[in-house]
């Protein structure tokens, strides 16, 4: 199983419908990213989450950033939603925050 992944990235979004009103666009770049973590949340977790991606997440601090030319995210997961990769550039907060890019290539 691979831990490459293919993302389109919103910047600081608020909320999780910021990140989809950010990626309809077209100018949205793919990036190739390795998942060096994932955290698995509640629901109820993984709401609050996405209610206020500006808050700070003790699980994010000092993750992501670039190995090379590859984005070094955190997969969010929880029960029937759907995963985020994050990649909070050494911050504790969701800097970027992006979804799977369906079919498309880095």
């Amino acid at each position: 199983m691979s831990n490459n992944v293919s993302v389109r990235f919103a910047r600081k979004p608020c909320d999780l419908n910021e990140v989809k009103a950010s990626l309809r666009s077209s100018e949205v770049r793919t990036y190739e990213c390795e998942i060096e973590e994932t955290a698995e949340l509640s629901t109820e977790e993984y709401d609050a989450f996405t209610r206020l991606m500006y808050k700070n997440c003790h699980w994010l601090e000092g993750r992501g950033g670039f190995k090379k030319d590859v984005r070094q995210v955190v997969a969010v997961s929880a029960p029937e939603r759907e995963t985020l990769y994050v990649d909070p550039s050494g911050y504790s907060y969701a800097r970027y925050v992006g979804i799977k890019a369906e079919g498309e290539q880095p």
